[in-house]
C-alpha cells in the first residue's frame, strides 16, 4: 500500500511537470550530479498508538541522481543516523530512491543561472533498522548555486515506516524520522544545463526565414528576367518584323531601280555637234559628262556601240561619211582618255549621212546605245 501510493505520487509529480517551458531531452551524459551533506534527525515512535517517544541523533547522507528535464529528476540516496532512544543509541540506514520536482522550473521560465530553486521530492526507502522494511517520505530541498557546478543543498525530508522496523517490538504504531542536513551538490556531465527548443529552433527558424527571402528574391529575379527575356523577344519580333518591312522596301526600289537601269540602258543617248564639226561644245561637254556618269560609266561589264552620223542634207556622201567617223572616234577618245573606261567596251559605228530625225541638225550627232 505504500509502494502503491509513492507511486502515484510520483506519476502525479511528473504529469505536473508538463507545464515546464519545452526543452530539448538532455542526452544520457548530461545534467548528473552527487551530493554528500550531514545534519541533524528527531525520531518519534509510537504515533497514532497514544504512547509518542522521541529521540534525536546526528546523521549523514550521499546522493546520486540525474535531472531529466529542467523540472524532472531523480536521485538515489543512502542516509545513515544515530539516534539516542530510550537510553539507548539506535543505528539505522535507508536506502532509498527520490523523484525531485523543481517547482520554479515547472510553474516559471526556465533559467539555468537561477540562484536559489525550490525542490520538493517523494522518496521511497528500504529500511535497515533492528528489522528490515519499507518506509516512504517526502521533503524538500533549496539548492543554492555557487557556479555552473557547485550547489550547497538545505535539505530537510520526513520519513513513515512501521514502527517494529526500528524498534523491533509489536507494539502497535508507526515510526517518524525528520531529518535536515546541509549538504554540497555537485553537478557533472556533457552538459549541466538545458537547451529550450525555442532557443535551438531560432536559428532553424532564421535560417528558413533567410531561405524564404532567398526563394523570394530569386523569384522576383525570375520575373524580372522572364519579363525582360519576353520583352526581348517582342523587341526581337518588331525588329524582324522592321527589318522584313525594310528588306521589302530594299526589294522594292531595288526592283524600281532596275527597272529604271533597264529602261536608262535600253535609251539611246546622243551628243549632238555643230554643223560641219568633229568636237563638241562646251554644253554637249557638259551633256556627255551625264551620260557617263548616269549611264556609260555605271556598266563597265557591257559593250556599246558609239554611231557617228551626219545630216544628209549637207555636204557629199564621203565627207558626211569621214565627219561620221571623225565624230565617233573622237567620242570614243573621250571615254578612254578622260574617263578611263576600257576601249574594248566601244564598237565604232559610221553612219554617215543618214536623216534618223526630222530636224536636220539632231541627225549631227553621236549615238550610243548598249550592245
Amino acid at each position: 500500500m505504500k509502494i502503491k501510493s509513492f507511486v502515484i505520487a510520483a506519476a502525479l509529480l511528473v504529469s505536473t511537470s508538463a507545464f515546464a517551458e519545452s526543452v530539448v531531452t538532455n542526452n544520457f551524459g548530461s545534467n548528473w550530479f552527487v551530493g554528500v551533506g550531514g545534519g541533524i534527525n528527531m525520531v518519534a515512535d509510537g504515533l497514532y498508538a497514544g504512547n509518542l517517544t522521541t529521540g534525536t541523533g546526528f546523521g549523514i547522507d550521499a546522493n546520486i541522481g540525474k535531472w531529466f528535464t529542467p523540472a524532472v529528476g531523480a536521485r538515489i540516496d543512502y542516509n545513515g543516523f544515530q539516534t539516542k532512544f530510550d537510553d539507548a543509541t539506535q543505528k539505522s540506514h535507508l536506502i532509498g530512491i527520490s523523484v525531485l520536482w523543481d517547482v520554479l522550473n515547472t510553474f516559471g521560465e526556465y533559467k539555468p543561472n537561477r540562484i536559489v530553486s525550490v525542490v520538493p521530492y517523494l522518496q521511497a526507502d528500504y529500511v535497515l533498522a533492528n528489522i528490515r522494511g519499507a518506509g516512504i517520505g517526502a521533503g524538500i530541498q533549496f539548492p543554492v548555486r555557487l557556479c555552473n557546478n557547485f550547489y550547497i543543498v538545505p535539505d530537510a525530508h520526513f520519513l513513515f515506516t512501521n514502527d517494529g522496523v526500528f524498534t523491533s517490538t509489536t507494539n502497535p504504531g508507526y515510526f517518524g524520522f525528520l531529518n535536515a542536513t546541509l549538504g554540497l551538490q555537485y553537478r557533472f556531465g556533457k552538459r549541466t544545463d538545458f537547451v529550450t527548443a525555442a532557443a535551438l529552433t531560432a536559428p532553424l527558424a532564421v535560417a528558413v526565414a533567410e531561405a524564404e527571402a532567398a526563394k523570394q528574391e530569386a523569384e522576383a529575379a525570375l520575373q524580372a528576367a522572364t519579363a525582360e527575356k519576353e520583352e526581348a523577344v517582342k523587341a526581337k519580333e518588331e525588329l524582324k518584323a522592321e527589318n522584313e518591312t525594310l528588306s521589302n522596301e530594299l526589294a522594292t526600289a531595288a526592283a524600281q531601280n532596275a527597272a529604271i537601269v533597264e529602261n536608262l540602258m535600253g535609251t539611246t543617248s546622243c551628243v549632238y555637234f555643230e554643223i560641219g564639226q568633229a568636237t563638241l561644245s562646251a554644253k554637249e561637254l557638259a551633256h556627255l559628262d551625264y551620260i557617263v556618269k548616269t549611264k556609260i560609266g555605271q556598266c563597265k561589264n557591257l559593250t556599246f556601240t558609239v554611231a557617228g552620223n551626219a545630216d544628209k542634207n549637207t555636204g557629199s556622201k564621203a565627207r558626211n561619211n569621214q565627219l561620221s567617223k571623225q565624230r565617233a572616234n573622237y567620242i570614243v577618245k573621250l571615254l578612254t582618255t578622260k574617263y578611263g573606261l576600257c576601249k574594248d567596251q566601244f564598237e565604232v559605228v559610221v553612219n554617215g549621212g543618214n536623216n534618223v530625225y526630222k530636224p536636220i541638225e539632231l541627225n549631227r550627232a553621236v549615238m550610243i546605245d548598249v550592245k
